[in-house]
């Protein structure tokens, strides 16, 4: 680095001793002590103080995010996009001089409902999660020579006392790392690898469902290097033992966790439990996760279980303390091509709207509160699904649709996550701060979409969590299995017209938000057609 930079001047100069008169990241004055002429000790001062300051400012420059025609290997395309609102990244300081302080959000437990991967796992993907005849070309291409590390990635963290590990643990979010996997199948487009049930058993993916802000990852910062993110975790000091409110199921599940987060980074993994994704206990696991995210969507409804169903109970202010706005995001991609986006559709409920109304059979009058956006991605336009689900772009049956250009995209949606929120009539100025909850249906796959299209959806402090309506449905029937949205609609005895149109999808997975909260009853016995089964 910039000290490096300078020794090696140092010696070049011989003859010359050189001392430090400051050790500032700023020196500006050097003295220089010599057998030699003035003139050469001048000369050689000039020459180290001109070396440091551009070493300097090379080193203090903000480097920027890659974009959606960004290339990590020569001719292969990044789906890694940048974030529309430009996010500073400090430079890297000196050793031993990081000052975390100037990141606010730095030690915030991450919002529930996020997927995360062990960095240090994610750097030995190819030697462990891969074929061997595509081992090392992989390698060569994405990770050796530090290019795994030069990406740029969101780090999170946990080290706690509860983990019962000597060194903290580092994280990358799924949706990054998927970034990452979606640039070695463009690579390797035989490969088409991709997460599976399998990976979380081996500590490659990782939920942490837990409530408790110390049995989650917390925010660390970003990096761009190996260096940067070594520097990151050595400043990391470790969190104090968990509270006594804590369940100590939860404990033990965030023990495990760890466990296999360590175990996924080793050379030389331990023997793995067989077969545990269908056991009774892995079922149950799954069951608990998906209601912690139920209970979630009735506090911030200001509901309590009790209250879900009586057709006449309005949000109650003494249980309303959350004061959220609901966001969905419902995303379609052309089927033949995953990389292009054709439509984005934008859902949003103010619970402060849903003050002294009452929600009506099911949810329904809450319904009414709920405010759609369409968006169709005027280079796309000629893009329709229709081989495996009938694409209906032109059928938003919630106001108009908007036509986008991929350019202004991601600012149009960073729009809908400030005020107004997505109501256009509202005219008004403000700069309140308003905490969003994000829902999404199958979400995993939209976040995915979001940050392919250079919107960053999860950056944000706004967002203090992210609910599935894919899992919640599984607390709220008891059942494992996963259902379309479709298919909901049709349990919930809802009309859903056109659906895989984005605008209208979004909609609809706020009203099954709304009636899994509400209580609405479900049609015993109903049988699917095809579209409804597939759809979501």
């Amino acid at each position: 680095m910039v000290e490096a930079r300078i020794a090696c001047l140092e010696r070049l100069l011989a003859g010359h001793k050189i001392s430090k008169l400051s050790e500032s990241a700023n020196v500006s004055k050097l003295a220089i002590t010599s057998a030699g002429g003035n003139d050469a000790n001048d000369q050689a001062a000039t020459t180290i103080k001109s070396v440091k300051t551009t070493a300097e400012n090379e080193h203090n420059r903000v480097p920027l995010a890659a974009g959606p025609l960004a290339r990590n290997v020569q001719g292969v395309p990044s789906t890694y996009a940048s974030v529309i609102e430009p996010v500073y990244t400090p430079p890297i300081p000196l050793k031993g001089d990081l000052d975390r302080t100037t990141d606010p959000r730095c030690g915030d437990p991450s919002p529930l409902g996020i997927q995360f991967c062990p960095i240090l796992a994610v750097a030995k993907w190819p030697y462990k999660f891969v074929d061997r005849e595509y081992m090392q070309p992989i390698a060569t291409a994405f990770f050796d020579a530090e290019k795994i590390w030069n990406r740029e990635w969101d780090l999170y963290y946990i080290w706690s006392a509860d983990s019962s590990t000597s060194n903290p643990v580092t994280f990358v979010t799924s949706t990054q790392f998927q970034a990452l996997i979606d640039d070695i199948n463009t690579a390797f487009p035989d490969l088409n690898w991709r997460l599976t049930n399998e990976h979380t058993q081996k500590g490659l993916l990782i939920n942490f469902t837990s409530p408790h802000c110390n049995l989650r990852p917390r925010w660390l910062g970003h990096s761009n290097s190996r260096e940067r993110h070594d520097l990151l975790r050595d400043s990391i000091t470790q969190q104090t033992k968990t509270t006594t409110e804590a369940d100590p199921s939860d404990i033990l599940a965030f023990q495990d966790s760890i466990e296999l987060a360590f175990d996924a980074a080793r050379n030389r993994p331990r023997r793995l439990k067989q077969s545990g994704e269908t056991t009774p206990e892995s079922i149950m696991v799954k069951l608990k996760a998906a209601q912690i995210q139920l209970d979630h969507a009735y506090h911030h409804l200001g509901l309590s279980r009790a209250a879900a169903g009586t057709s006449g109970t309005a949000a109650d202010p003494a249980l309303h303390q959350s004061d959220v706005i609901f966001i969905s995001i419902d995303i379609e991609a052309y089927e033949r091509d995953h990389s292009k986006v054709t439509e984005v559709g934008v859902s949003t409920l103010d619970t402060r709207d849903l003050l002294q109304v009452a929600m009506g059979h099911g949810g329904r009058d809450w319904r009414k509160a709920v405010r759609a956006r369409h968006f169709l991605i005027h280079e796309h336009k000629h893009l329709v699904n229709h081989a495996f689900v009938r694409g209906c772009p032109g059928d938003f049956d919630f106001g108009t649709s908007e036509s986008v250009g991929l350019a202004d995209l991601p600012k149009v949606l960073t729009s809908c996550l400030h005020h107004p929120y997505s109501k256009l009539d509202d005219a008004s100025l403000s700069d309140e701060p308003r905490k969003i909850v994000i829902i999404g249906h199958d979400i995993g796959n939209d976040i995915k979409y979001c940050h392919q299209i250079g919107f960053s959806i999860l950056n944000r402090s706004s967002i203090i969590e992210v609910l599935d309506t894919a899992i919640m449905y599984r607390a709220f029937t008891k059942d494992n299995d996963q259902r379309s949205l479709g298919t909901i609609m049709l349990d919930f005895d809802l009309d859903a017209w056109h659906l895989h149109n984005a605008g209208n999808d979004a909609v609809y997975t706020m009203w099954a938000l709304l009636g899994m909260c509400c209580g609405a009853n479900l049609k015993p016995e109903v049988e699917c057609d095809e579209d409804l089964q597939g759809s979501g």
